[in-house]
C-alpha cells in the first residue's frame, strides 16, 4: 500500500523502474513509467488515492494447440507485454466506475444486480458483472471500486483483450476484497464464466489461463481443473520473434463464427460416442473422414 505521494512517484522510483523493466523491458521503461504515472494522477483527480492500488493484466498468444482447450486438449501459450493497466481505489458502495482511454464514457456497473443482460453482450460491462457474479457464487469478497485504466491490447487483435480485461477485474476484486488469496487458476475460471454467461462468447479456458499465469506455460485441459507447467523459455536467446501485424480487420463481430468451431468439433466427437475430441485417435478420424464430412 502506498501513500498518495509515494504512489505518484512510484513509477519513477528505483523499485518502480525495476518492476517496469521486468514487465516491459529496459527500452520501453521510460514510456511505461509515464503511462503509469498518468494513470495514478488521473485516478487522483477523479476519485482520490485513498487505498489506491496499481494493476497490470497481460494479453496472450498461442504457441500451439489452437481450439484444443475446449476439447480437453493440450496447449502452449504465453503472456505478452502488451497489457491492460489500472489504478483503482476501493469504495463503500456497490458501484464499479472505470475511466478508460479507449471509451468515450466511463464504464459504470452496479454490483447489486449481477444477472446476465443480453443488452450487454460483447461489452466490458458484461465482463465486470460476470466476474463479480462468479465471485459471489463462490462466496468470495466483493465490493465497489473506481479508477482509471489504459489498454495496450488491441481489441479484436487475437491477443485476448476480453480475457486480459476479465483477469484485470478479477485481480482487483482479489486484492481489494479477498486479501489476494484467490489462486490464478480460479481467477481464470471466473473470467471464462463471465465470458460464457455474460459476454456471450463460448470460449475455452486457455486465454484466461495464459493471462492469469503470465510467462510461457504448457497446459493440459483434460480435467476440470487444468494442470499447468511453467516453461523456462528465453525468447532473446533463440532466433525467433513473435510479430503482431495489423491486418486492418477485427474479430470483434465474429462470435457466431467462433462458436461454430467448438460446436462442430462436438458434433464430430458425438459420432464416436464422446462429448469432446480428447482421446479420439488420429487414425480413427481418418478412417471415418467421409462419413464425418457427410454427418457433421
Amino acid at each position: 500500500m502506498h501513500t498518495d505521494n509515494s504512489l505518484c512517484s512510484f513509477p519513477s522510483s528505483p523499485d518502480g523502474k525495476q518492476l517496469l523493466e521486468k514487465l516491459y523491458g529496459a527500452q520501453a521503461r521510460p514510456e511505461q513509467s509515464a503511462r503509469w504515472e498518468t494513470l495514478v494522477r488521473k485516478t487522483d483527480s477523479l476519485f482520490g488515492l485513498n487505498g489506491a492500488r496499481l494493476f497490470s493484466s497481460p494479453g496472450r498468444t498461442e504457441l500451439g494447440g489452437n481450439h484444443s482447450d475446449h476439447q480437453g486438449g493440450r496447449v502452449l501459450c504465453a503472456a505478452v507485454h502488451l497489457d491492460m493497466a489500472a489504478c483503482v481505489v476501493p469504495t463503500a458502495d456497490t458501484m464499479v466506475r472505470l475511466s478508460s482511454s479507449g471509451w468515450p464514457e466511463p464504464i459504470s456497473v452496479d454490483l447489486s444486480d449481477l444477472s446476465p443482460r443480453a443488452s450487454e453482450h460483447g461489452t466490458p460491462h458484461a465482463l465486470i458483472r460476470g466476474v463479480a457474479s462468479a465471485l459471489r457464487a463462490r462466496g468470495a469478497g466483493l465490493g465497489g471500486f473506481c479508477g482509471a485504466m489504459d489498454s495496450l491490447v488491441p481489441s479484436g487483435s487475437g491477443l485476448s483483450s476480453s480475457a486480459a480485461f476479465e483477469l484485470l477485474i478479477g485481480q482487483i476484486f482479489n486484492a481489494l476484497y479477498n486479501a489476494s488469496s484467490l489462486p490464478p487458476v480460479l481467477l481464470a475460471q471466473l473470467g471464462q464464466e463471465a465470458e460464457n454467461l455474460h459476454f456471450g462468447k463460448p470460449c475455452g479456458l486457455m486465454d484466461q489461463m495464459a493471462c492469469a499465469l503470465g510467462g510461457v506455460n504448457a497446459i493440459d485441459f483434460k480435467e476440470a481443473i487444468p494442470l499447468w507447467q511453467r516453461i523456462d523459455f528465453d525468447a532473446d536467446a533463440c532466433p525467433y520473434r513473435l510479430a503482431i501485424l495489423s491486418s486492418g480487420g477485427s474479430h470483434d463481430n465474429l462470435t457466431a463464427e467462433y462458436a461454430a468451431i467448438p460446436a462442430q468439433m462436438r458434433e464430430v466427437a458425438a459420432m464416436f460416442g464422446q462429448s469432446r475430441l480428447r482421446g479420439i485417435r488420429y487414425t480413427e478420424l481418418i478412417d471415418r473422414a467421409s462419413s464425418i464430412r457427410k454427418t457433421a
